[in-house]
Parts: structure tokens; sequence; C-alpha cells
């Protein structure tokens, strides 16, 4: 009575929920796989990484801070050199 491409419309559900079912079965299994065979081996280089990534964050850091202790003490340096230079061309004035 109703058909469409010769199969009658309750063969036509049937095929679609067949058709469904595997749909469902094969995402399961790549998820499964996605999950279990993809990411869980990457998940403790994931956290060695991040440790790693902390641990460089942090001796960037304590570079930084002797880095600026550094220039500050450059710049006192240049400070004295100068005063130094000062009194040196005073004394020549002097002279």
């Amino acid at each position: 009575m109703h058909e469409f491409f010769g199969i009658d419309w309750t063969e036509w559900a049937a095929l679609m929920g067949i058709v469904g079912a595997f749909i469902t079965i094969v995402s399961a299994i790549v998820g499964f796989v996605f999950k279990y065979v993809i990411v869980a081996p990457f998940a403790g280089k994931v956290d060695s990484l991040t440790k790693s990534m902390d641990d460089l964050n942090s001796s960037m850091k304590n570079s930084d801070k002797r880095l600026t202790v550094f220039e500050k003490r450059l710049d006192d340096h240049d400070r004295r050199l100068d005063r130094h230079h000062e009194q040196i061309k005073y004394l020549k004035e002097k002279r």
C-alpha cells in the first residue's frame, strides 16, 4: 500500500532502528578508543609537562629577581663611578 523504493514503511522503520543502533554502537566504540587509547597515555605526560612548565616559570621569576638586584647594583656602581670622575675632574681643575 504505502511503499518507498519498494519497501513498506514498517520495513523502513526497522531499517532505521538497525542503522540507529549501528551508529550508536560505532560511536560508543570510537569514544572508548579515543578515551582509553588516545587520551589516557598522554594524561601522565601532560601532568609532567605542567610540572616542568611550573618549574621553568619559577626559575624565570628567580632569574628576573637576580637580574633586578644586579641592575640596581650596577646603577649604584655607575653613580659612584660618576662621582669619582667628578672628583678627579675637580682635582685636576684645582691644580
